[in-house]
Parts: structure tokens; sequence; C-alpha cells
């Protein structure tokens, strides 16, 4: 997934984001849920707010009941401004298997 959207960094989740949990929702059969089950974000530079963020998430690993996700934010001079890796879980709804991702 590749998203673009300006920096507002004031607590704001903003539409138009592009990162590992939208992925895994995405990646998820009708009627499951998903959560987080580990985030680690490198921060390797800054981007001012009202600055252009591109992001692109990659999914590591995708399996029935867990999934790796890899976000990367650079800005629009290329420099490099995050690195995230998230592990997403797929919840079952209660007495039912883990369902297969799509």
């Amino acid at each position: 997934m590749h998203g673009r959207r300006r920096s507002a960094w004031r607590g704001s989740n903003g539409d138009g984001r592009c990162d590992g949990a939208i992925g895994g929702f995405l990646n998820l059969a009708p009627g499951v849920r998903t959560t987080t089950l580990e985030s680690k974000t490198y921060l390797l530079g800054a981007s001012l707010e009202g600055s252009i963020a591109l992001g692109e998430t990659t999914p590591i690993q995708i399996g029935r009941a867990t999934s790796v996700w890899q976000t990367r934010l650079t800005r629009e001079d290329g420099k490099k401004v995050s690195l995230t890796i998230q592990t997403k879980i797929t919840l079952a709804a209660p007495n039912e298997r883990t369902p297969k991702p799509r």
C-alpha cells in the first residue's frame, strides 16, 4: 500500500494514512477483527507540520492467525522519517476457528 498525506502531528489520525493497522484490517475476512500484538517505531528524521509525508506499507508475513507489517515514512525529498514494524493478530468470533486471510 502507498499513501500520501500532509503532516499534522497533533495527535490526529487523519484520513488517508497508510500503516500496518490498515493493511491488517484490509486483509481480514468479513466479520473478523484484528488488534496489535506488538508495534515498534524507529524515528529516523523530522517531518515538519504541513509538509508532505509519503508512506509505504509492506506485508512481511501473513499467516492464519498473525500478520507482520512494515511501514516506511519518507519526506518528499526522499529523507527517511520513520520505520514501523507491527505484528497484528486475527480475532475470531467466540467458539469459531481463526479464519484464513483473504
